[in-house]
């Protein structure tokens, strides 16, 4: 996924893949560190809707297994401002 070459295509399949795999091991509890990196593989590509989405997976997980007070679910919550103010304003994808 971090390689500079892949395309968005790529990009979607590794995901559903990856989500697959994480699902079948039951990693709830690190499924916000996850989506977070999801969310910057995304963002990168420039897609925003997709960045949101795991943004808002990323926070649902954190306030259920971390603090939901805490330093990684504000920042989560400032993401998902961030970004739906971008897709508000751009019309992105």
């Amino acid at each position: 996924m971090k390689e500079p070459t892949i395309s968005h295509d790529q990009l979607l399949k590794l995901t559903d893949k990856f989500l697959e795999l994480v699902y079948a091991e039951h990693l709830e509890t690190r499924f916000g560190e996850y989506f977070q990196a999801l969310i910057r593989f995304y963002y990168n590509f420039g897609d925003h809707k997709n960045a949101l989405k795991y943004a808002e997976l990323s926070l649902k997980y954190s306030e259920a297994f971390a603090d939901p007070q805490g330093g990684f679910c504000v920042s989560l919550r400032q993401d998902i401002k961030f970004l739906k103010d971008l897709i508000a304003k751009s019309g992105s994808k």
